[in-house]
């Protein structure tokens, strides 16, 4: 039953993305597509059959967005099926793992050891290091990317 349902919310959300989400036509989702999804009556009502939690939703776009490529604005983007992938991982009906803890506590050592490269800076009177976390993103192989790396491999 839960495969025909994520069957379904994907045909809804494609749909949605080619009826005008999508503004640039470019197949992925950008931030502000993801938040004009979310105010597409149809697409809300196939998330919540899921069991996405859409209200929730908005407080977690930089989650989502977190390992996403840039585009040639220097825009976080997702492809449709990594957005799929993240959104359905984030439902309600989801238990933790081991394995999400531990993910959990590696993505806020990272966090925070960012934090403190830039209050150390801040505090020695040199300019604050890029946040690497944002402007990094990782690759479909999980190696950190550079945003003017060309992604078309």
């Amino acid at each position: 039953k839960d495969m025909i349902q994520v069957s379904y919310v994907k045909d809804v959300l494609q749909k949605v993305m080619m009826m005008g989400i999508d503004k640039n036509g470019d197949g992925f989702i950008q931030k502000e597509e993801f938040f004009a999804m979310l105010a597409n009556k149809e697409a809300v009502d196939a998330l919540k059959e899921v069991g996405v939690d859409v209200l929730t939703l908005p407080d977690f776009v930089d989650i989502i967005f977190e390992n996403a490529e840039l585009d040639e604005f220097n825009e976080p983007q997702l492809s449709f099926v990594d957005f799929m992938q993240t959104v359905l991982e984030l439902r309600g009906s989801n238990t933790a793992t081991v394995k999400d803890l531990a993910d959990h506590r590696k993505w806020l050592v990272r966090r925070l050891d960012a934090q403190e490269k830039k209050l150390k800076a801040v505090l020695e009177g040199r300019p604050e290091p890029r946040n690497s976390l944002m402007s990094s993103p990782k690759t479909s192989a999980g190696v950190a990317a550079h945003p003017f790396v060309s992604r078309a491999s």
